[in-house]
C-alpha cells in the first residue's frame, strides 16, 4: 500500500493511480481485519470506495475498463497463487 501511495505521488495523483491505490487499499484493509471474502465482492467494496472519493468516476470509460479487466482476470484464473510463475504469465496470455 506505501508504495503504491509513492508511486500515485510520483504521477501526481492522476485518477487512474488514485483508483489503484484505493483498489489496493481495500485489499490491505480486509486481510488486515482478516475478512475473508470472495473476489468480487473485494472488487464490489473497492468500487464503492472508489465512489465515495469521486462519485463521478462512473461516468468514465477508464472506471469500467480496469473493473471489467480485473473481473476478468478473476473468472480466468479462479485457482491463481499455487505457482506464482505460471500465474503470471497465464495472466499476461488472458
Amino acid at each position: 500500500l506505501a508504495g503504491a501511495g509513492l508511486y500515485a505521488a510520483a504521477a501526481g495523483f492522476a485518477l487512474p493511480t488514485v483508483r489503484t491505490v484505493l483498489m489496493i487499499g481495500v485489499v490491505a484493509a480486509l486481510r488486515i481485519a482478516r475478512r475473508r471474502t470472495g473476489a468480487f465482492h473485494t472488487l464490489a467494496l473497492a468500487a464503492i470506495a472508489i465512489l465515495l472519493v469521486d462519485p463521478l468516476a462512473v461516468l468514465g470509460a477508464g472506471f469500467w475498463l480496469s473493473f471489467l479487466g480485473v473481473a476478468w482476470l478473476v473468472w480466468c484464473l479462479p485457482r491463481a497463487g499455487r505457482r506464482p510463475v505460471r500465474d503470471l504469465l497465464q495472466a499476461q496470455w488472458v
